[in-house]
């Protein structure tokens, strides 16, 4: 879901359970830019949304993008790993 926003993305999180997710309320902050659907009706309203408004779409989860990166991923910058690697070392001292 997050590597979707992160992309550009819309994301249309199912809840068609009625049960509470605690994925996406754990993303209270992206509650704007995630669409909810908890019957067909409500998923038909999205994808039109989604489909008719592409670009408001984009626009918006634009917007949002560089928190979504900086609070969930940090930095995409390919040196994860170098990263942990330096973590371990510092913390083996």
């Amino acid at each position: 879901m997050i590597e979707a926003l992160v992309l550009g993305c819309p994301v249309i999180h199912l809840e068609f359970n009625n049960r509470i997710d605690p994925i996406i309320y754990d993303l209270n902050d992206l509650n704007d830019i995630i669409f909810k659907a908890s019957n067909s009706k409500d998923l038909n309203e999205k994808l039109d949304l989604i489909f008719n408004r592409k670009d408001e779409v984009r626009e918006e989860i634009a917007t949002y993008r560089e928190e979504v990166i900086r609070r969930y991923f940090y930095k995409l910058d390919g040196d994860a790993a170098k990263r942990c690697l330096e973590l371990f070392k510092e913390k083996l001292k």
